[in-house]
């Protein structure tokens, strides 16, 4: 049975769901954010059954997924909220909390105003964020240093330890390295160093990601590597029950699987126990066929230790540095030597670095299971954050680059005045964090209120920077998730 709603029920509802997420988000923001305590469901190892546990953490995507309302129509508003979160996350590796507090606040915005010609409306609010857009991308700088790094990582995990660890690391791999996290069995948070190659290939085969569905690893794993698409599962057969007799994990590279296939390789994979990750090879048309030639050096003879694989690359870690590889990486410095066309000559310079990459393991070690798996997550948004401010630079931290925007903006229109206030939002929920909210008088240029030492100070000085892809990309979907919101002409829910 179908329940229609009609448009203004809707939004309401719509906007009750926004408000249920973004009030719990928001409070995470800023080093005075709270953290929030999670039950969720884990397997138990020792007699496979699920068992809820407590997890504890102020990671804002992280509280984001957990939420739900029992309203239908409310819970889609989560939803939606949550998605823009998620989406920020996959682009610009943080920023989930100013995506929420800025969609939040230009719903509720949008719907006070009772506007009718939303087009009008949605055209201003584009040509505000086009303009918001610009001046955010003439304020950003270019990392230069590793005290840069260690400042980006120290804002993104909320911990001067952490920070320096994080932000050496990264500085380190910033020219052919990757950097990745896993928990330490021992206690301790120390740094590995290995040689691998990370392959960049979006995924999107969530069943084959472990539990999370977000991340797998498999150590020892038996690698084929199939040159063309994979159209039988007769080819794979072999391979998967050697694998099975010899209780390793099989990983599959190849350039395309059937459906049939994929289907198949899931069905063991749930049913039979089988430990299965079909990869793809990255590129197009040629240039696949070269990935692949590189792959197969890398795996050639059992060479491969480990394979790590999330939704955005796949990671592989080698034995040694074979007569294989070492010809493969002769051939590509061979064939940058002779290319003529710069564009050509760059994508072989990049799979190169790739064959040539250090990789950085973070293990993440303390007293608790809960205390572990918080600090891995303050981690990964410090490494996820430097990574994004190396490729993109950085802008003034703690919201301050977008409200000094805010300050200088047009005030003809609704759509600039809505921005206005959306745009100040993340500032203002630091300071009201803190119980600070008077000090917003005093943010101007590069000086604000630091929440940490509770002082008016000029945040480059101190170090109070974000990464610019995260902030723009946390506007843009903010923006887009709203308007998707308020476009709405009714909906319709199963009951």
């Amino acid at each position: 049975m179908n329940n229609t709603v009609n448009k203004q029920d809707t939004l309401q509802k719509l906007l009750t769901g926004v408000n249920i997420l973004a009030n719990v988000v928001k409070t995470t923001s800023g080093s005075k954010g709270h953290t929030i305590l999670i039950e969720y469901n884990k397997i138990d190892a020792t007699n496979e059954k699920i068992v809820k546990i407590p997890y504890i953490t102020k990671d804002g995507v992280t509280v984001a997924k957990h939420i739900r309302c029992q309203d239908p129509i409310e819970n889609m508003g989560c939803q939606l909220l949550q998605q823009a979160a998620e989406l920020t996350v996959d682009q610009a590796g943080d920023g989930t909390t100013g995506t929420i507090i800025m969609a939040q606040k230009l719903i509720q915005s949008i719907i006070e105003l009772n506007i009718e010609d939303h087009r009008t409306l949605f055209e201003q609010i584009e040509e505000s964020t086009a303009y918001i857009q610009k001046e955010l991308a003439k304020s950003k700088k270019k990392i230069k240093s590793l005290k840069d790094c260690i400042r980006i990582a120290t804002i993104s995990t909320n911990n001067k330890d952490l920070g320096e660890l994080v932000g050496r690391v990264m500085w380190d791999a910033r020219d052919n390295g990757v950097v990745l996290f896993e928990l330490s069995e021992n206690g301790e948070t120390y740094v590995y160093q290995e040689f691998g190659s990370r392959y960049e290939r979006m995924y999107d085969l969530k069943q084959f990601l472990g539990t999370t569905g977000t991340k797998v690893s498999y150590d020892n794993p038996l690698v084929v590597c199939v040159p063309d698409e994979v159209t039988s599962i007769d080819t794979l057969m072999p391979h998967l029950e050697q694998a099975k007799e010899e209780n390793r994990a099989t990983v599959i590279i190849a350039p395309d699987y059937s459906k049939m296939v994929l289907q198949i390789l899931e069905f063991n994979a749930i049913k039979n126990g089988y430990k299965i990750l079909p990869l793809f090879i990255p590129g197009y048309g040629e240039e696949k066929k070269e990935y692949f030639k590189d792959v197969q050096a890398l795996c050639y003879d059992n060479n491969i230790d480990k394979v790590v694989a999330t939704k955005q690359d796949f990671t592989l870690f080698t034995k040694n540095m074979t007569l294989q590889l070492s010809n493969r990486i002769d051939v590509l410095s061979h064939q940058i030597g002779v290319e003529k066309q710069r564009y050509y000559k760059e994508k072989i310079e990049k799979r190169l670095s790739i064959l040539s990459q250090k990789v950085f393991t973070i293990y993440a070690g303390a007293t608790s299971e809960i205390e572990q798996n918080e600090l891995k997550d303050r981690m990964e948004d410090g490494l996820l954050a430097t990574r994004a401010a190396l490729e993109n630079g950085y802008v003034l931290g703690g919201g301050l680059a977008l409200y000094n925007i805010a300050q200088n903006m047009p005030v003809d229109g609704y759509g600039n005045q809505v921005m206005y206030e959306v745009i100040i939002s993340p500032a203002l929920q630091i300071l009201e964090n803190a119980n600070m909210l008077a000090e917003a008088s005093n943010l101007k240029d590069n000086y604000g209120f630091n929440t940490t030492t509770m002082q008016i100070e000029d945040f480059y000085k101190s170090g109070i920077i974000d990464p610019y892809k995260v902030i723009s990309s946390s506007l843009n979907n903010a923006v887009s998730v709203a308007k998707t919101i308020i476009a709405l002409n009714g909906s319709i829910c199963q009951m």
